[in-house]
């Protein structure tokens, strides 16, 4: 989902390239979420138009969410927090991936070399995609994990 800026949503084909659609703020990008729910492979590109910001949400945090949702609905069941462990350990293995990287980075000066200007490829952009999977991770795991269990009341001072 963008939530400010916009994205064009492209197809390449050797050195021809078609834009599909642009996605602005407030819209999903039917392509993801496609290629989300049949579990595919993204096939098309997508390319930032001015300064954007996106909310992200990993394919398998993707998964559990889907997963439980049916499950839920069909049956008429109430969430009641069976989802806190195995957001945990989503959230955990994402920290690891974090700190693994982070000491992979700092073993080779990455991060200096990308601030300099020196690093200016398109892997640059993908340092973001950790942090904002696990902020995504973070919201399920309080809402659909803590609250849902009675670990934490929903808009307490905790929550």
């Amino acid at each position: 989902m963008v939530v400010e800026g916009a994205v064009s949503v492209n197809l390449i084909d050797g050195l021809r390239e078609k834009v599909l659609y642009t996605v602005e703020p407030g819209q999903l990008c039917v392509h993801t979420l496609t290629n989300l729910i049949n579990d595919r492979e993204y096939q098309a590109t997508a390319i930032a138009q001015k300064d954007t910001q996106v909310g992200w949400m990993d394919a398998t945090s993707f998964r559990f969410m889907r997963q439980d949702h049916g499950v839920t609905h069909t049956l008429g069941l109430a969430s009641t927090g069976d989802w806190l462990i195995p957001l945990l350990l989503v959230v955990s293995a994402q920290l690891f991936v974090i700190v693994f990287g982070a000491i992979a980075m700092q073993t080779h000066a990455y991060l200096p070399r990308v601030w300099r200007g020196e690093v200016q490829n398109v892997p640059v952009f993908s340092l973001i995609c950790p942090g904002v999977a696990l902020s995504v991770s973070l919201q399920f795991l309080i809402n659909k994990g803590f609250v849902a269990a009675g670990v934490v009341t929903k808009f307490s001072a905790t929550y």
